[in-house]
């Protein structure tokens, strides 16, 4: 989402021109009608009216705003924001003080997603304070419960009954069922059979050197089978190595009002037991790599382990936004294919074990999001969110990571998503265990991971990473003629990491394929644009150290990804 520039912000001259164009009455008072519009009209921005009291006060009465038609905003082919505001004295720690609020607003939008048009109308009142207490239902009242004119606030007007027979009549033509039913798949990557879904989609067929074609059939329940009981399971097999490979994952959710066990507020326990193959290091965003989209690039060269594991944990989420989720993991690993663990001492390691208790703390500062199917999506805002985790191995090993995530608004001039982390390793660890850096080695481009660092490249039991991407909104194809006709919004970034590995730590990497850090940092930068056609970005990545005998197209590469956005 964007967060647009308010024409009452205290930039807004630099963003806005402002034009008086009369003096009429409104609510009993007479106001200026104050009319603005952005300098320039491809950039993301609002216009429209103010109507601010004539007097010495200048308060706010009402204001009018849409979107100016040649704007940078997706899917929207009109909108339109009515509201109206009350200036009260208020005491406020024992001083009386003027505060203006919002009474009434208005919203009308006609959206035009790929020629699927639909038109909305909403009207909100805030006659009740916003701060009363609240308290929440349980599932067994609402079973029974339904909204009707009755038991409503204010009753509905006539617009606001047909606004919601809307989805109604829509869901009645067959195409459009379609559509939502293929972009509910196109984001949450599952297919949805009723209390089932089958997927993630991107995985269900892959292929390696190891296994040959993977074959996996997995999904899980949704609320529609249970409110509480979730099941999540995978069943793969490889046509190379013919082996099954299966994991079950079965959670209780305490909060019965969500529809899935990560909704907000999350709380449930749950036991998961794994019999597959994985990559060691845990380098792969999300730990899936038998995805066919990794399959077709060179990340096939990669080692796989298989391991045996039993995890049980704990989630609880508070409506601050800190969770607890402190979780034990049993486990056992040995090498798969034709490799081993390496020894410097002159051994083969062919397996191990690696128990250990954890916890992982995460904490929101003013995020809101939107949940859906399979994770959430944040909204425009300024927000910040950190993330603990610690790990005892029962062999006397102790890991800390520490991770931080800041998305910082820059009106009008785009915005800015920022990505910090940092991890310690205490005591001797084993080689799949030590601190490796997230890769996405796909034609498909990804944020918040490296791009041409190779899989398990650098291990280290030390590390620092900071990840910058400024996306400038527009800011400057607006400005070129015929360019800005595209839509396009410019972007650019910066991707680096520096470790280190004590000697201890080395008796299990092999030098011949590994790397650890020398004296300098490990740097990528890219420039790009995003937003062609609505949905495609194109991206320019360069390696800038480490470049030492690799091949040419190893330095830089261009990269693809699918962003729907407003």
């Amino acid at each position: 989402g964007h967060q647009i520039m308010s024409p009452i912000n205290r930039l807004a001259p630099t963003f806005y021109k402002f034009f008086i164009e009369d003096t009429l009455m409104v609510n009993d008072k007479e106001c200026i009608q104050l009319s603005f519009i952005p300098r320039n009209l491809y950039d993301i921005g609002f216009m429209g009216y103010l109507y601010i009291t004539n007097d010495s006060k200048y308060q706010l009465i009402s204001a009018k705003l849409s979107i100016p038609e040649k704007s940078n905003i997706n899917f929207i082919d009109k909108i339109d924001f009515i509201q109206n505001y009350k200036t009260d004295s208020l005491e406020i720690d024992g001083k009386k003080q003027e505060v203006t609020y919002i009474v009434e607003d208005a919203i009308y939008a006609k959206m035009n997603f790929y020629s699927l048009k639909t038109y909305g109308y909403s009207i909100n009142t805030y006659s009740q304070p916003i701060f009363e207490p609240y308290e929440l239902m349980k599932e067994k009242d609402l079973k029974d419960f339904e909204i009707t004119q009755e038991n409503r606030l204010s009753p509905l007007t006539e617009t606001e009954i047909k606004t919601y027979q809307l989805p109604d009549s829509l869901n009645s033509v067959t195409w459009f069922r379609v559509t939502k039913y293929l972009s509910e798949i196109f984001y949450g990557g599952y297919l949805l059979m009723g209390p089932l879904e089958i997927g993630p989609i991107d995985n269900l067929f892959s292929f390696n050197k190891v296994e040959g074609e993977r074959y996996r059939f997995s999904g899980k329940t949704n609320y529609k089978l249970s409110r509480n009981w979730y099941v999540n399971w995978m069943l793969a097999y490889g046509t190379v190595d013919k082996k099954f490979k299966y994991e079950l994952d079965l959670k209780y959710s305490f909060n019965s009002l969500t529809k899935n066990p990560n909704g907000f507020p999350a709380h449930f326990i749950g036991v998961k037991y794994t019999n597959n193959t994985f990559i060691p290091g845990r380098t792969i965003f999300n730990s899936n790599y038998d995805r066919i989209s990794l399959s077709i690039t060179d990340i096939v060269d990669y080692k796989l382990a298989f391991q045996k594991a039993l995890t049980l944990q704990w989630m609880y989420e508070t409506r601050k936004g800190i969770s607890f989720n402190p979780y034990l993991t049993l486990q056992e690993v040995r090498a798969y294919g034709d490799w081993n663990f390496a020894n410097l001492y002159g051994k083969e390691i062919t397996g191990f074990r690696y128990d250990r208790l954890g916890i992982n703390m995460n904490i929101v500062f003013n995020g809101k999001w939107i949940q859906r199917n399979q994770a959430r999506v944040q909204l425009a805002g300024n927000y910040t969110s950190m993330n603990i985790n610690y790990e005892l191995g029962f062999g006397n090993t102790h890991l800390l990571k520490v991770k931080a995530y800041r998305k910082l608004n820059l009106n009008p001039f785009g915005y800015m998503l920022f990505w910090a982390e940092g991890g310690y390793i205490w005591g001797k660890m084993l080689s799949p265990y030590l601190f490796t850096n997230t890769t996405y080695n796909s034609i498909i481009y990804h944020q918040s991971a490296f791009n041409l660092m190779s899989t398990m490249e650098f291990f280290s039991d030390k590390y620092v990473q900071l990840f910058a991407i400024y996306n400038l909104n527009g800011i400057l194809f607006n400005r070129i003629p015929l360019i800005r006709e595209l839509g396009l919004r410019e972007e650019i970034n910066f991707k680096a990491t520096y470790g280190g590995l004590r000697d201890e730590n080395r008796f299990m990497i092999d030098n011949e394929f590994v790397k650890t850090f020398t004296d300098e940092p490990y740097i990528e930068v890219g420039a790009g644009f995003q937003n062609l056609f609505n949905l495609i970005g194109v991206e320019y990545i360069r390696r800038i150290t480490y470049t030492e005998g690799l091949p040419e197209y190893k330095k830089w590469g261009i990269r693809l990804n699918l962003v729907m956005s407003f």
